[in-house]
């Protein structure tokens, strides 16, 4: 059986190629993670959400006029639990900051 010889160049340019799909890959992931996680915690602000809790819910149940659907509500980084989770989060986000 004959030897195939490869030119380690060519591996090592290949490599980088995935590599550059892979992060291309996660970058994405992470910035969807994100964007559903802002949804998610938008859209749970007056009710309550896993992460502040369901304390207010009551409150809001007994006088629906404490509801104000047209305030934004504010989200802190550290309720962000899945899409700070990684290691790589912060360096995305910083990139996903720059480019928008």
């Amino acid at each position: 059986m004959a030897r195939v010889q490869l030119d380690p160049s060519e591996d090592l340019q290949a490599l980088l190629r995935e590599e550059k799909r892979i992060n291309g890959d996660l970058k994405k992931l992470e910035q969807q993670i994100y964007a559903l996680e802002t949804a998610y915690l938008e859209n749970t602000s007056d009710s309550g959400n896993m992460v502040r809790g369901w304390g207010d819910l009551l409150t809001v149940k007994a006088n629906p006029k404490n509801m104000n659907a047209h305030k934004k509500p504010r989200i802190l980084e550290e309720d962000r639990i899945f899409s700070m989770s990684s290691s790589t989060a912060m360096r995305v986000r910083s990139e996903s900051i720059h480019y928008n």
